[in-house]
């Protein structure tokens, strides 16, 4: 009878331990949204042990930008779908120092039957400041800085410009490329440029291509020369440099569904790469400039001035 008593004891204590134990840990949640261009997708928290992964934050939701010419940026990351790649980062990710050296003379070249080239030496032909009130000062042919590229295009923002597609956007100085070369549906392109900050804090829009106000990709800097991409704002491996000169190469193949792709090169180094969920138009051209981030109007961001240059923009047809 004390055994079969001592033992129904051990099992109510048994049973009272596994009932009481401490509740799984929660997952971390997403990460927060940036007012203009969109949070990454929230990563998921460790799970605690006998806990459930924690889920990932939901995504920024599409904006659309102006139309036209100069295009807009959008209020939130434009696409989230399966098939981003984030290329493995160079072996110092903290720099630009494994990347090969930019190209002699005056650039890089698109890859392709090359169908527009302006390397600014007599003009800047085919090229339209965007928004068209923007002031000639604004984007203007110089002398390299540097002395390496012969004539380049530079663009300035300064504390007070306030030059908008439309009131609804944010301060951008770009040019666009809209009514020299476009693309459309089936089309295989490649631009190629060459760009130079005067300062790591860049807190824009540098270039991107857009149709009909949707971003098929777009290169965004923030402080430290840090750069993120769009789709899915992915943070590209390679930090900016001030008054240094680097090659950008951007491959589109322009089809919908899974077999679309973006891949992106500086100084011949891939460095991102994306499948499939491409916003479809009729009109897909470059821009490029400066065209200021929800991070571009934070803090300093309205009284720090900005200045950029491309040495040159040609565009590819495959």
């Amino acid at each position: 009878m004390r055994a079969r008593v001592t033992a129904g004891w051990l099992l109510l204590l048994l049973l009272g331990c596994s009932s009481n134990g401490a509740a799984p840990r929660r997952g971390g949640t997403g990460g927060a949204i940036d007012e203009e261009t969109g949070g990454a997708p929230g990563t998921g928290g460790t799970p605690g042990t006998g806990g459930a992964p924690g889920t990932g934050g939901a995504s920024g939701t599409g904006g659309r930008g102006a139309t036209g010419g100069g295009g807009g940026a959008p209020d939130a990351s434009a696409n989230d779908a399966p098939g981003l790649d984030a290329v493995p980062p160079p072996a110092d990710a903290g720099g630009d120092t494994t990347l090969n050296p930019p190209a002699s003379g005056q650039g890089p070249k698109a890859e392709g039957t090359i169908e527009y080239d302006q390397d600014f030496e007599k003009d800047m032909a085919g090229l339209g400041r965007s928004p068209p009130d923007l002031p000639a000062s604004r984007a203007q042919i110089v002398d390299d800085p540097l002395g390496m590229r012969g004539k380049v295009l530079r663009i300035q923002w300064l504390p007070g410009d306030d030059f908008r597609s439309a009131p609804q956007f944010k301060p951008k100085n770009f040019v666009s490329n809209a009514s020299a070369f476009h693309y459309v549906a089936g089309d295989r392109v490649s631009y190629a440029w060459g760009y130079m900050t005067e300062s790591t804090y860049i807190g824009a829009t540098l270039a991107q291509n857009i149709t009909g106000g949707d971003p098929i990709w777009m290169i965004q800097g923030r402080d430290d020369g840090i750069m993120d991409m769009v789709p899915g704002l992915v943070r590209l491996p390679v930090k900016l440099e001030a008054k240094k000169w680097y090659d950008f190469r951007a491959e589109v193949y322009y089809v919908a569904g899974a077999a679309g792709s973006i891949e992106l090169y500086i100084n011949g180094t891939k460095v991102f790469s994306h499948k499939g969920g491409l916003p479809i138009g009729t009109n897909g051209h470059w821009d490029g400039g400066i065209y200021l981030t929800g991070f571009g109007v934070m803090g300093q961001g309205l009284n720090t001035p900005r200045t950029v240059y491309f040495s040159n923009l040609s565009c590819g047809r495959k």
